[in-house]
């Protein structure tokens, strides 16, 4: 039995699973295999980094947090 790592969440891709494999156009990067929903789990995700990126905010929302970490608080509307 051949059995794949989902790059994604880490779990076991077995045979009877439906999987998708990433084969990013860097040609530097070996293509990984994510199960099925992952991939499209993983798609959003990229396509929301791209609007990020569009945006101007891909380094205080992606970049930074990845390196140095993150706080996130809560923000309460002021009641009247």
């Amino acid at each position: 039995m051949n059995t794949e790592t989902c790059a994604w969440c880490g779990e076991e891709i077995r045979d009877t699973d439906e999987r998708v494999i990433v084969d990013p156009h860097d040609n530097h990067t070996n293509p990984s295999h994510l199960h099925y929903r992952c991939g499209t789990e993983w798609s959003g995700f990229i396509d929301q980094a791209r609007t990020l990126a569009k945006r101007g905010k891909s380094h205080r929302l992606l970049r930074a947090p990845l390196e140095n970490g993150y706080d996130i608080d809560t923000v309460y509307p002021e009641h009247p």
